[in-house]
């Protein structure tokens, strides 16, 4: 069985972003619409320290991860996402 070089597959710090323990939950309420503002302080400064990787992340799925000029986080599909579409009423968002 021979070793893979993670570096060969995916950015290390990539890596280190899937395996954190918050990325589950912030990325079905990223999937789901949610916005994350600095009112969640993990999460968004979870995305703040991993944005770049992120984006190129979700970008394989036909999304793109945006920072608002507000400062909040979410995700925009594109028309030919792989990502289900969601509809947030103003009052969730």
């Amino acid at each position: 069985m021979s070793l893979t070089n993670i570096e060969q597959v995916m950015p290390v710090k990539l890596a280190q972003a899937l395996a954190n323990p918050l990325f589950p939950a912030l990325d079905s309420a990223l999937r789901a619409g949610r916005h994350i503002g600095l009112d969640e302080l993990d999460n968004h400064a979870f995305l703040m320290d991993f944005q770049d990787y992120l984006e190129e992340f979700y970008a394989r799925y036909n999304v793109e991860l945006i920072r608002a000029p507000e400062g909040f986080f979410y995700l925009r599909p594109r028309s030919t996402t792989l990502i289900s579409r969601s509809v947030l009423s103003e009052l969730d968002m």
